[in-house]
């Protein structure tokens, strides 16, 4: 049968309680979206999950086997809105506790080890480009299971159903989403861009010298900066403070994203380089790989709508260009609030 309308409606309604939708306004509304076919059972059985400290690493297999197999595998769907997307480099820590979203763990994990993220548009349908997540490393809870996924590239999803084997979650169809090979930006648009962002982290840094912390805030502040992934536990999310987006160096958080795209387990050291990711994000050399993270890590740094667009984008030059004007508008209001600050001090 259909996917049931009332289903995707209770899951909306549920999921807003606990988090209200972001608006965003951008060009991924007037995409082509994905029918959602085939319905989405709860798994009528709870499995009970051991101790709260058992670890296991990482799946034997992951995207690079995903793509060698021809990337024909279905990816198991976790939904969330587009607000919520990742971008390669970025992670997000899971408690998934629901029968339906154990299952669809399982199964991952005993295939090929990738996941991908069912992006619910603020019209109610899906995001035809969505993204390929690798489960990094689990833990076994008292109930459920604490997951860590990072993004390592994009998937063009071509069809939602059913898994054929549980009935219990949702799959996708889907293939590689790249850059085109001849889209890379030039070496000056590629220092516009680092200048602005410095030009931001060293304002971001002066508002923040100039703005003493509440009694009881610093703790707060220290422990977001700190932390580097979101932490969901289904419906719930703790998200970065405001204003923090610039508190790091470029240069920080270029490398943090590319530690995490290098990481293999817990149990294997990491890659020398980005060469593993090439054929998954459709580049010939390390050089177009890191203009490609330079241009995510940037675009992860601004709100929400931009992630979206960029996510969308399958263009380099137009991603760095884009996040370059967006940080030409946040350095203005920054150099703004430096300056009222400025007066409120005389």
């Amino acid at each position: 049968g259909r996917l049931s309308q009332m289903w995707f409606l209770n899951f909306a309604l549920s999921y807003t309680l606990h988090t209200p939708p972001t608006r965003i306004e951008s060009a991924e509304r007037a995409r082509a979206t994905t029918p959602l076919v085939g319905p989405i059972a709860a798994a009528d059985a709870f499995a009970q999950c051991g101790s709260s400290s058992t670890r296991t690493t990482s799946p034997r297999m992951g995207p690079a086997e995903w793509l060698e197999a021809g990337g024909t595998e279905p990816l198991p769907l976790l939904p969330f809105g587009i607000h919520e997307l990742l971008l390669p480099g970025e992670t997000k820590q899971l408690h998934l506790f629901e029968a339906r979203f154990l299952t669809l763990f399982d199964r991952a994990a005993q295939g090929h080890g990738c996941l991908s993220q069912l992006l619910l548009t603020p019209a109610g349908g899906v995001a035809s480009v969505s993204t390929l997540l690798e489960v990094e490393e689990t833990r076994r809870q008292e109930v459920g299971v604490w997951a860590k996924v990072k993004c390592v590239a994009r998937v063009e999803i071509q069809e939602v159903t059913e898994d054929a084997a549980t009935e219990a979650f949702a799959v996708a169809k889907a293939r590689l989403y790249t850059d085109d090979a001849a889209t890379a930006p030039t070496p000056d648009e590629v220092t516009e861009a680092r200048s602005l962002y410095a030009s931001c982290h060293e304002l971001q840094t002066k508002l923040a010298a100039a703005r003493a912390p509440a009694p009881g805030d610093g703790e707060l502040v220290e422990e977001l900066v700190a932390s580097g992934d979101d932490q969901v536990e289904w419906g719930h999310e703790q998200t970065k403070a405001e204003g923090l987006a610039f508190e790091r160096p470029l240069d920080a958080v270029v490398d943090e994203r590319r530690a995490l795209l290098l990481s293999r387990g817990q149990d294997a050291p990491p890659a020398d380089d980005l060469a593993a990711l090439h054929a998954l994000w459709g580049v010939e050399d390390e050089a177009a790989a890191e203009a490609q993270l330079l241009s995510f890590a940037l675009v992860g740094t601004l709100d929400a709508a931009e992630k979206v667009h960029a996510h969308a984008s399958s263009d380099t030059r137009e991603r760095l260009k884009r996040a370059t004007q967006a940080l030409e508008d946040r350095q203005k209001r920054l150099a703004a609030e430096v300056a009222l600050g400025s007066l409120g001090s005389l």
